[in-house]
C-alpha cells in the first residue's frame, strides 16, 4: 500500500494505487479520505496508514461533508451527483463503510455498489463476477461525441463524464491484470480488448495514452507478477496489442517503456529485466532505430551497458545484453562507437572484437553473393586468341552484331542453361531445377516461356529487344536478381508480386517515371543509369514506390538521367549509396533535405550537377552531412567536416551582423573600408591578376 498523496496535489485520484486501493488527502481541507478498502481487516473498516488517524475526533457530520466535497471534485458534476446520491443516502454509506476512497467512489459511480463491493472482497468467485459485470457494463455503455457516457439503464445510474469513465475502466484493467487469481488475469486480456474497441471511435490519443502508462507501471514497477506462470507471455501479448492499437501505437509504447529504460532502478525483478531486454530486441527488429525507425539509440545502448558493466550480472542476463548490443551495432554501426568510447579498456576491447567479427561476417557474405550476381553482369572478355589475331591483322577489334529477333522458346531456354543434364533426366526436369538463366544477346522480343522454369532465382536478359516487363508471375516466389539492361522498356509494369526481388538492373532503357515497386519490399539495389530520354525529359520517382522500398533499398544508381526532383528520395531511409551523376539538381537545401532524411547514406555522387559547380555549395553540403564518408568520389574525413562546419558558422554570423561577408579581395576589413586593389589597378591602366586560389 502506497503512501497517501500530499495535501498540495490538485488531482487526488491517480488510479495507480496498489490493489485493492489506498487513499489520499483532500485538496481543500487536508482531510484524509481513506484508511483501506481491504475487507479482511479485523474490524472490517481497514487499517489506517498512519499511527494517528486524521479522522479521529471528527463527528459524523464533518466527515460526511468532507467526503461529499471530495466526491464533487472527482466527478466534476455537482448537479448530477445530487440526483444520484443524496446526502442522506451518503451519510448511511458513511456510517456503514466509514470513509470511501476516491477509487471506490468512482467504481460505485460507474458500475454500481454491487460491483465495487465484490471487487474488494476476498472471494475469488465474487471478484470474477464483479469483473464480468464491469465487462458487460463497458460493452453496453454508449459514448456520445459530446463527452457524455450513457450507462446500462438496468443499473439505474445517471450519465457520467467521459473522463471519469475512462479513468475508472483503466483502473479496473489494472486491478484485473494484477489479481492473484489466474482466471481473472486471463479474463483481463478480453476486458482490455473490449475497452479498446469501445473507446477507439470517439476518443483521442491523449485519453488512451494513460492506459499504456498504467500498463507499463503495472508490468515493470515493484509488485509486478513476472514470476508467476505465463505472466510474461501475457505481458508481451499486451505490449503487442498496444502497439497494434491505432490510437496508441508504437510511439506511445516506446515513450512509456523508455521512461523505465532510462532509469533501470525503477524496474523491479531479474525476470522483468530479462523480459525488457528481449522486448527491446523484438522492437528493434520490427521498428528499427531513430531517425529511420522508432527506437532511440542512446538509451538502448545505456541500458545494455548497465548490465555489461556490472560484474555481478547473471550469465543469462549478460548474454541478453550482449545480444542487444550486437543487434544495435548491425543497424547503427559507426553511430554506436562514440557511445562506448568511455568504457573501461577490457569491456571496450571485448565489444570492438565482437563488432569486428560482425563486420567480417558481412564482408564474407558479400563475397559469396558477388560471383552469382556480378560475374555474368560484366561483358565477356574479348581478349581471346581469335580477337588478338584479328587485331594484329586488321588493327581493329571486331564489333558484335545484334542478334536476330526471336522468342523465348523451350529450345532457347535450354541453350541458356549452364547446368549439365544427367543421363536419366529429361529436358523438362532440367528446366524445372535450374536457378540461373543466361539469356543475354539472344534477340528476345518478349519475356515468355517461364512456366517451364519455376525455380529461377537469377534471370539475365540484357541486350535484347524487350519492350515491357511481363510474365514474371511464374517465378515470383523465387526470383531475386533481374537483369534487363539495354532493352527498350518504357514502363515499369509487371513487377507486381516480386516479394523476394533484391536487385533490379534497368540501365540503358527508356524509362522516364520510376514506379511499380509497391510490392518489392526487399529490394536492396536499383540501377537506372543512362536512360535514353528525349531532350528536355527528366527521370522522376514515384513517392508511393519510394515509401514501399524505403526500409530495404541500400543502393540507387541514376546517373546521366537529368534528375531534378530529389524530394521523393527522402523516403529511402536505409539508403547507403546514391549516384546522381549528371543530374540537374541545383539547390543546396534540396540536397541537405535528402541527406537529413537518409541518415545511413555514406556515399553520394553529384558530379556534373549545377549544385556542385560552386565551392561554397559543396562546403555547405559537406558541413551538413554528418555521416557522409565519400562525396563525388573523394573521401570525406572528420577533420575536414569539422573545419567546414566551423567555417560555415563564422560565415553565418558575419552575414547576420552586416548582411554581407567581409573579404580582403572586396576591400573590407573590420576597422576601415579600403579601396579594392583591382579598382586601383584599373585606374592606373595596369592589368589586374587575381590571387591564386581565390574563388
Amino acid at each position: 500500500m502506497v503512501v497517501p498523496t500530499n495535501a498540495t496535489d490538485e488531482n487526488v485520484w491517480h488510479g495507480n494505487e496498489a490493489w485493492p486501493g489506498c487513499g489520499g488527502w483532500s485538496a481543500d481541507n487536508g482531510v484524509y479520505l481513506d484508511v483501506s478498502d481491504d475487507s479482511d481487516s479485523e474490524d472490517g473498516l481497514g487499517t489506517p496508514l498512519q499511527e494517528h488517524d486524521p479522522n479521529e475526533g471528527l463527528d459524523a457530520d464533518r466527515r460526511r461533508k468532507s467526503t461529499w466535497g471530495q466526491l464533487r471534485i472527482i466527478t466534476g458534476a455537482t448537479h448530477t451527483l445530487n440526483k444520484v446520491v443524496s446526502p442522506k443516502r451518503f451519510e448511511q454509506e458513511s456510517l456503514e463503510d466509514d470513509v470511501l476512497t476516491p477509487r471506490s467512489v468512482a467504481l460505485r459511480r460507474v458500475f454500481g455498489e454491487m460491483v465495487e463491493s465484490n471487487i474488494h472482497t476476498g472471494s475469488t468467485v465474487k471478484r470474477l463476477q464483479a469483473f464480468e459485470s464491469a465487462h458487460g457494463a463497458v460493452k453496453s455503455a454508449t459514448i456520445s461525441s459530446s463527452g457524455t457516457v450513457m450507462l446500462d439503464p438496468r443499473l439505474k445510474l445517471e450519465p457520467i463524464s467521459r473522463s471519469l469513465f475512462v479513468k475508472t475502466i483503466f483502473d479496473v484493467c489494472t486491478r484485473a491484470l494484477n489479481d492473484p487469481t489466474e482466471a481473472i488475469r486471463v479474463f483481463a486480456m478480453d476486458f482490455i480488448d473490449t475497452v479498446l474497441a469501445q473507446l477507439r471511435p470517439l476518443t483521442f490519443t491523449e485519453e488512451l495514452a494513460p492506459l499504456a502508462k498504467g500498463m507499463f507501471v503495472t508490468m515493470l514497477s515493484p509488485g509486478n507478477c513476472t514470476e508467476r506462470p505465463n505472466q510474461i507471455d501475457r505481458y508481451e501479448a499486451l505490449v503487442h496489442k498496444l502497439v497494434a492499437e491505432p490510437m496508441i501505437g508504437i510511439k506511445t509504447v516506446v515513450k512509456e517503456l523508455f521512461c523505465f529504460v532510462d532509469s533501470p532502478g525503477r524496474i523491479s525483478g531479474t525476470h522483468t529485466h530479462d523480459w525488457v531486454l528481449r522486448l527491446l530486441k523484438q522492437l528493434l527488429h520490427t521498428h528499427h532505430i531513430l531517425p529511420a525507425g522508432e527506437i532511440p539509440l542512446e538509451p538502448a545502448v545505456k541500458y545494455a551497458l548497465f548490465f555489461l558493466k556490472n560484474s555481478s550480472t547473471p550469465a543469462s542476463q549478460h548474454g541478453l545484453a550482449m545480444t542487444l548490443m550486437t543487434d544495435l551495432y548491425k543497424q547503427a554501426q559507426k553511430r554506436l562507437l562514440h557511445l562506448i568510447s568511455s568504457l573501461k579498456p577490457a569491456l571496450h576491447r571485448k565489444l570492438t572484437d565482437v563488432f569486428a567479427t560482425i563486420d567480417g561476417q558481412a564482408r564474407g557474405e558479400a563475397r559469396k553473393r558477388r560471383p552469382e550476381s556480378c560475374r555474368s553482369a560484366r561483358p565477356r572478355s574479348s581478349n581471346t586468341a581469335a580477337s588478338r589475331m584479328s587485331f594484329l591483322e586488321g588493327g581493329e577489334q571486331p564489333l558484335l552484331e545484334p542478334a536476330d529477333p526471336t522468342s523465348m522458346t523451350k529450345a532457347l531456354l535450354l541453350k541458356s542453361v549452364k547446368q549439365r543434364k544427367s543421363k536419366s533426366e529429361s529436358h523438362a526436369d532440367l528446366l524445372m531445377r535450374v536457378t540461373h538463366l543466361h539469356c543475354n544477346r539472344k534477340g528476345i522480343m518478349a519475356i515468355d516461356g517461364l512456366e517451364n522454369t519455376r525455380k529461377v532465382q537469377v534471370l539475365y536478359l540484357t541486350d535484347n529487344y524487350i519492350p515491357r516487363i511481363q510474365n514474371l508471375g511464374w517465378i515470383k516466389n523465387s526470383l531475386t536478381h533481374l537483369y534487363l539492361q539495354n532493352n527498350q522498356i518504357t514502363e515499369m509494369h509487371g513487377l507486381k508480386g516480386l516479394l523476394n526481388l533484391t536487385k533490379l538492373y534497368l540501365d540503358g532503357n527508356q524509362i522516364q517515371f520510376v514506379h511499380g515497386l509497391d510490392e518489392c519490399c526487399r529490394l536492396e539495389e536499383l540501377h537506372l543509369n543512362d536512360q535514353k530520354l528525349e531532350p528536355g525529359e527528366q527521370l522522376e520517382f514515384c513517392q508511393a514506390s519510394m515509401v514501399a522500398i524505403g526500409k530495404s533499398l541500400k543502393c540507387l544508381h541514376a546517373a546521366n538521367n537529368s534528375v531534378h526532383q530529389v524530394a521523393p528520395l527522402g523516403h529511402l531511409q536505409r539508403l547507403d549509396l546514391l549516384d546522381l551523376t549528371g543530374s540537374e539538381v541545383d539547390s543546396v537545401p534540396a540536397v541537405n533535405y535528402l541527406i537529413s532524411h537518409c541518415p545511413f547514406m555514406t556515399k553520394l555522387s553529384l558530379l556534373g550537377a549545377p549544385v556542385v559547380e560552386k565551392r561554397e555549395s559543396c562546403e555547405e553540403i559537406l558541413a551538413h552531412a554528418e555521416y557522409l564518408e565519400e562525396f563525388n568520389g573523394k573521401p570525406v574525413t572528420a577533420k575536414e567536416r569539422n573545419f567546414l562546419q566551423k567555417r560555415l558558422t563564422v560565415r553565418k554570423q558575419q552575414l547576420a551582423k552586416t548582411g554581407r561577408r567581409y573579404s580582403v579581395s572586396a576591400g573590407h576589413t573590420q576597422n576601415l573600408n579600403m579601396v579594392p586593389l583591382c579598382s586601383v589597378a584599373e585606374e592606373e591602366g595596369q592589368p589586374w591578376r587575381q590571387r591564386r586560389g581565390s574563388v
